[in-house]
């Protein structure tokens, strides 16, 4: 075949698979953008939003979290502020680190409407730092600033930090250890209010209507008790001398050493 045929057949077929190219590009432009204007339309964005079981934290900082999450648009160009695009799990992911919450559910239940669900931690002591107290779980974590604490275990413990909040006050395994002592003493008919520490390796346990409890933070909650147990019933502690002991102290294994006051 002579060559300026074989040049005019290389620049047809160049020519005809630039121009597929073209129009491949065209089409998907013009498929991205309908796409982007229709993420945006009205009728499927996120107007309404209904927050529930949250105790502790306002709706506006939930629905604050919610809308600046829901605004960031993929890519450049489509809005993720509707029921096809919307990131339910990212932004409850973000809305539980950034405000300390158990679990947050997010469904659609409309076109146009929300639903979070937030479940909260449940309080079960609370921890201060000259005049700001923070709402502690039952793993130590420090959730949420609040001032109403009746009722509420009483932490103290110095710290660095200046402000508490999302810190553990002690190590999660020995925050449990005095949940379970809690349940132990009950049975034994003893209440205590404070738990404080220097080190946060010896902790104080204030009981309601007696001694300091000294424990270790390696002590195991079943022998503390236990110990407790065989030394009030070996002296012959009733409930009245209770009350005149200073301090008893559980530190050691298998012994248990109290002072009178």
């Amino acid at each position: 075949m002579p060559k300026h045929k074989t040049s005019v057949l290389l620049r047809k077929k160049r020519f005809r698979r630039w121009w597929r190219w073209s129009l491949s590009a065209s089409f998907l432009i013009v498929i991205l953008y309908a796409a982007s204007f229709w993420s945006a339309h009205e009728s499927i964005q996120i107007k309404e939003i209904k927050i529930s079981g949250n105790e502790f934290i306002s709706d506006e900082t939930i629905e604050q979290i919610f809308r600046e999450s829901s605004d960031i648009k993929i890519l450049g160009l489509f809005d993720r502020n509707n029921f096809l695009f919307l990131p339910k799990k990212i932004i409850a992911q973000k809305i539980r680190h950034q405000i300390s919450v158990k679990n947050v559910i997010i469904r659609i239940v409309e076109f146009g409407r929300a639903e979070i669900e937030v479940i909260e931690y449940e309080p079960w002591g609370v921890w201060c730092k000259e005049e700001r107290c923070y709402f502690v779980n039952k793993d130590g974590l420090a959730f949420i600033e609040h001032q109403n604490f009746t009722d509420l275990i009483i932490l103290e413990g110095a710290t660095n930090q200046e402000d508490l909040l999302g810190l553990s006050y002690t190590k999660t395994n020995t925050f449990n250890n005095f949940i379970l002592i809690q349940k132990l003493l009950h049975k034994l008919e003893i209440e205590f209010y404070k738990i404080s520490t220097e080190d946060f390796e010896t902790f104080k346990i204030w009981t309601t209507e007696g001694p300091q409890l000294l424990v270790s933070n390696k002590s195991n909650p079943t022998e503390i008790i236990n110990n407790l147990k065989i030394l009030l019933e070996q002296e012959s502690i009733h409930k009245i001398q209770f009350k005149n002991i200073e301090y008893i102290d559980l530190r050691f294994k298998d012994k248990a050493y109290y002072k009178i006051k």
